[in-house]
């Protein structure tokens, strides 16, 4: 059944034995890294949207305007220059998410379709988990499960405790 919980929600023994302990695994860590980087992204796709639009405007303005299209040149440099060093500090930072452990039977909802995933609701004791995917069929009736989680992360793995 741990077989099936892992593919699941996709972690390993590692994974496991790391949550037991309070801890994520440093692969966890690491799987967790690739959406730190939307912040990152989403500056700089603005700022290059900005910086065409000047481009733009810069083309079709009279020789007049030229100073405003310089400052908001020298405005958009001044952001960037701010943005990125902040990105690389948040970087740096050390992961302190404390895994927490819920223990019981799995209510379990289909919620039907989000966007164009289908997706539960996982109701153990007092917590709720919502997940962009389909698992009702991953857990026995009337078993129990230990889940073990973090506020930012989600469920960072699960097994199964008790028939």
């Amino acid at each position: 059944m741990t077989k099936t919980l892992m593919e699941t929600f996709g972690f390993d023994e590692q994974d496991l034995h790391a949550n037991r302990a309070g801890q994520l695994s440093s692969n966890q860590v690491r799987r967790r890294s690739p959406g730190d980087n939307y912040p990152l992204i989403f500056a700089i796709g603005g700022l290059l949207g900005v910086a065409l639009t000047v481009i733009v405007l810069f083309a079709m303005w009279p020789d007049g305007l030229l100073t405003a299209a310089l400052f908001q040149a020298a405005a958009i440099v001044c952001v960037g220059i701010s943005v990125l060093p902040r990105y690389r500090t948040l970087q740096r930072q050390p992961v302190t998410d404390t895994v927490k452990s819920v223990t019981g039977t799995v209510e379990c909802k289909s919620n039907g379709a989000v966007g164009k995933d289908l997706s539960s609701t996982l109701i153990v004791g007092e917590r709720k988990f919502i997940m962009r995917k389909p698992l009702c069929e991953a857990f026995l009736p009337d078993a129990v499960y230990t889940f073990y989680y973090t506020d930012s992360y989600g469920i960072a793995s699960a097994e199964l405790t008790a028939f």
